[in-house]
């Protein structure tokens, strides 16, 4: 029954996320919702900076380097 309700709730937030205009950064390294929700990551300020595209995101480029 989780499962399956897991299984819906990632199918409807995918239809969201491929309909929503916004997020486009972030859509180019997560294309799918299902694939996110199993990946560990740790979520640091550049990582938030890099793939929102806000705070000094040419700083944060240029350091990965």
């Amino acid at each position: 029954m989780i499962s399956e309700l897991g299984e819906i709730s990632a199918e409807k937030w995918q239809t969201e996320w491929d309909l929503t205009t916004k997020g486009k950064i972030t859509k180019e390294y997560f294309l799918v919702v299902a694939d996110r929700l199993y990946m560990r990551i740790n979520i640091t300020h550049n990582f938030t900076s890099m793939v929102t595209g806000h705070g000094n995101i040419r700083y944060t480029c240029t350091d990965l380097k």
